[in-house]
């Protein structure tokens, strides 16, 4: 199947990388994933099984997503990243870029009209590193790109933590609701360990018939991505919003 192909001029291809997703795509004049109407759904169905299958990788796999809805190298999708991948994780960015990409989530664009338009020196210097993805496609890696395709954004639609967010509020029982803006304004004053959480509600009153722990609330938080863990649990953008509101 032919590869995406856009303009090859440096100053385009950063105007390219720049400009809204809907004005970019006018520029394509073919895609390596040729998606009808029910195949959009079902790369949808299998990019969102992907995150649900995966939740330690759940929030890596969005930010992916989110980072390629203009056009991405693999080192500046890597550089966003890896941060979210748990440290424990056997898997690299890369793989999940190779997941999204087999799910019909992304696309390669390809840069340029062919192969021996690109010197040896040009994708030597600046080819990103591609771990477990094919190297031997006719363009260069050099010329690879990685961009959100409209399945992907229907799932980052889906997967949006305000969204999440918000049907846990509308969903949750109603005798524990007030306990979410607790945790998140104790983990937005400074980045707070899971004892500390717990020790924090404890004894809380609300939380002792049924018995609720500091652990279903954080995995709640986090789920949701009002909370993320980088040694301790610290509120996010989207939790901060929550308690301001």
């Amino acid at each position: 199947m032919r590869p995406v192909r856009v303009t090859r001029d440096p100053a385009d291809v950063r105007s390219l990388k720049e400009a809204p997703l809907e004005h970019r795509r006018t520029r394509v004049e073919s895609c390596e994933i040729a998606l009808g109407a029910s195949d959009l759904v079902d790369a949808e169905a299998r990019t969102a099984d992907l995150l649900l299958s995966y939740p330690s990788l759940r929030h890596a796999l969005y930010r992916a997503l989110e980072c390629c809805q203009s056009f991405r190298t693999t080192a500046e999708v890597e550089e966003a990243v890896t941060p979210l991948v748990p440290g424990a994780s056997v898997y690299s960015v890369v793989t999940l870029l190779d997941w999204l990409h087999r799910a019909g989530a992304l696309e390669r664009p390809v840069l340029g009209d062919a192969a021996d338009q690109y010197s040896p020196v040009e994708a030597t210097a600046s080819a990103p590193a591609v771990g477990a993805l094919s190297t031997s496609d006719a363009v260069p890696q050099v010329a690879r790109l990685w961009q959100t395709t409209p399945a992907g954004i229907a799932v980052l639609e889906r997967f949006a933590p305000s969204r999440l967010l918000r049907e846990l509020q509308e969903t949750e029982d109603v005798r524990y609701l007030h306990i979410y803006p607790i945790v998140l304004a104790f983990c937005d004053e400074e980045p707070r360990s899971t004892k500390e959480i717990d020790t924090l509600l404890v004894d809380h009153p609300d939380l002792q018939n049924p018995r609720r722990y500091a652990s279903y609330f954080i995995n709640k938080l986090g789920e949701v991505g009002a909370i993320e863990w980088n040694g301790k649990w610290s509120t996010t953008e989207i939790g901060r919003s929550a308690i301001q509101a």
